[in-house]
């Protein structure tokens, strides 16, 4: 029998927060793959996923690495514990870690899947609640340092970000559906733009884990200018 999450205090404002940006409606948007893609690139990592975190599922809005990514009991998956910390949640090797009841059923139904490393960073709405998160996977246990962590967060806040600004497009009449495709667009020239960069990084410095500090700092760079396009 599977046991059910430790749902945080405010679980039913998250839920609300969910319900009122119109995600789980609009689940499939080509910008979110864009984005998984882009962050699987930037740690040389094979899996990335955007998995939003319902009441009882976990639902994956993106995927890369992943084929055939179906929804999953919200007890299995560890992004339940991204939801509960709202942090950023790193397991450098799941067979080494210690389980806890909130997380106990998700590692082993992690580790059953072959996967040993997993970082995560929530995805968040109104800057309190979150609906999900932005993962990271690998078959391989892998150091994942501050700074790392640190980027990770700021690629799960630009998801945020572009949910948000999505909704207020769609809800305000004076910008609407077509405003929103022209920032869509931008947002793609830009993740693509980030990702040519990377490529050439990866091919200057080599797959090399830790990313060296050097190259995600030119990365946290260009992301500025992906938030600067949100925030017209």
């Amino acid at each position: 029998m599977l046991v059910a999450p430790i749902a945080p205090a405010t679980e039913a404002a998250r839920l609300a927060c969910l319900r009122h940006h119109d995600v789980l409606p609009f689940l499939h948007d080509e910008v979110f793959d864009e984005f998984v893609g882009l962050a699987a690139r930037i740690f040389s990592l094979p899996i990335s996923l955007f998995n939003l975190v319902d009441a009882h599922q976990v639902k994956p809005v993106a995927h890369y690495g992943m084929p055939g990514a179906t929804p999953q009991p919200r007890a299995e998956m560890l992004c339940s514990t991204v939801i509960e910390q709202n942090q950023v949640i790193v397991y450098h090797d799941l067979t080494a870690a210690t389980p806890t009841p909130a997380d106990a059923v998700a590692i082993r139904a992690t580790l059953a899947k072959r996967i040993r490393f997993y970082a995560a960073a929530p995805v968040r709405l109104t800057s309190q609640y979150s609906i999900g998160a932005l993962c990271l996977l690998d078959q391989r246990p892998r150091e994942f340092t501050a700074q790392e962590q640190h980027v990770l967060q700021a690629l799960a806040d630009l998801v945020s970000q572009g949910i948000a600004v999505r909704h207020r497009c769609r809800t305000t009449p004076e910008l609407g559906e077509a405003h929103w495709r022209r920032l869509h667009t931008q947002m793609q020239d830009e993740i693509h733009s980030l990702g040519a960069l990377v490529r050439y990084l990866l091919t200057r410095y080599g797959t090399i884990t830790p990313v060296p500090e050097e190259v995600l700092h030119l990365v946290l760079r260009r992301l500025g200018d992906l938030r600067l396009v949100l925030q017209q």
